[in-house]
């Protein structure tokens, strides 16, 4: 990802010792403000030339054009807090003690197992927590009241 930074270009040329006339001193104001902002860390992208709109006395309003240089510089990705590689304590009583995560070949995944390798998972209803795992399947109501029932009395 970048950054871009837009700076005018010199109106006038920039006097120095052996830079005569006025396009060598021009030049020499080009190349002045281009190492400025690459002393900074930006490098030299192009030069554009936009229109402006410009007040003019009370009401009115001209268009003049503004010729600009635009610079770039790369923004460095955010560092990320968590390791790519952290230690493990070993448990298995060696005098080995840590070892890198890379290296143990039973580190658990960091991904969900694929839907296929997912355990089986029942679902039940809040009024059926209490029951056991036998009566809280499907409700067979049978056709006869079991015979331990209790008949009603007339």
């Amino acid at each position: 990802m970048f950054e871009y930074k837009v700076v005018p270009c010199p109106r006038k040329g920039l006097k120095a010792k052996g830079v005569k006339g006025a396009e060598a001193q021009f030049a020499h104001a080009m190349q002045t403000a281009m190492n400025e902002q690459a002393a900074e860390g930006w490098t030299y992208l192009r030069t554009d030339t936009w229109p402006m709109d410009e007040r003019q006395g009370l009401t009115g309003k001209t268009t003049t054009f503004q010729t600009m240089m635009v610079f770039q510089r790369v923004v460095p990705a955010p560092e990320d807090d968590t390791p790519t590689a952290g230690l493990i304590e070993d448990q298995s009583g060696g005098a080995g003690g840590a070892t890198d995560v890379a290296e143990t070949p039973d580190a658990p995944d960091s991904q969900p197992p694929a839907e296929h390798e997912r355990p089986e998972t029942k679902e039940v209803s809040a009024d059926a927590e209490h029951l056991s795992e036998t009566d809280a399947q499907p409700d067979e109501t049978p056709d006869t009241p079991p015979e331990d029932a209790e008949k009603p009395r007339a």
